[in-house]
């Protein structure tokens, strides 16, 4: 750690966008503010290391007002369009996918996309994917962001209600899911299980969003 890394942790708040590096724990102390992403709940070394320094650890994605999470809302955006342009890339053959566009070509059908959550992860990455041409269903269980995401989207983004049923239904006809499920300041639900997976179309692409190792929480 640099010596001007050292200075700016000795500081009585330190405020910063990425979680706290393993080799940055040791400047934590009693008393001290750290105001930045923490993501705990994947995080477990983390957490403890802000419980046994006794520092005040504030997380942006856990602010809320009015229900809405505005600190992490522009990451979620971000996000959720990356997830498309990930989650596209891995359809190609190269990367072991079906070797399928986006939004297909004339005379080949586009790819269907199913997102899982219609947050703001969510919401961008079925706005992407529609840009791009794709077929695209959104999973979600408030009626009313529902009735705001087909008013607020294109038209060939579907809505359909979050069951078990459902998911099944879509894994053995997508070619791209997308994870975009949110609990604030909590591990996101495994909503996917390995059985489930079993008709799902080889060449098929599974992105989580905001989840840069090669790792899907929402499957259990």
């Amino acid at each position: 750690m640099t010596g001007l890394a050292s200075e700016v942790w000795h500081s009585g708040m330190v405020v910063k966008v990425k979680e706290p590096l393993d080799e940055e724990y040791a400047f934590f102390r009693k008393n001290q503010i750290v105001f930045t992403y923490l993501h705990l709940a994947g995080n477990s070394l983390l957490a403890h290391a802000l419980l046994d320094s006794g520092v005040t650890g504030l997380a942006y994605e856990t602010v809320q007002d009015n229900g809405r999470l505005p600190l992490l809302a522009p990451m979620s955006e971000i996000a959720g369009k990356m997830g498309i342009l990930m989650g596209g890339c891995f359809l190609a053959h190269q990367y072991g996918g079906a070797g399928i566009l986006l939004g297909g070509v004339p005379g080949v059908l586009p790819a269907k996309v199913t997102i899982l959550g219609g947050g703001s992860a969510g919401m961008q990455a079925a706005r992407a994917a529609a840009a791009f041409g794709a077929d695209v269903t959104v999973l979600e269980l408030d009626q009313q962001r529902m009735s705001y995401l087909e008013s607020s989207l294109p038209p060939q983004v579907h809505t359909l209600y979050s069951t078990e049923q459902h998911i099944d239904e879509q894994l053995a006809s997508l070619d791209l899911l997308i994870g975009a499920v949110l609990v604030p300041g909590a591990a996101a639900p495994r909503m996917v299980t390995r059985e489930m997976l079993s008709v799902v179309k080889k060449g098929s692409s599974l992105f989580q969003v905001g989840k840069p190792k090669l790792s899907f929480p929402l499957i259990r």
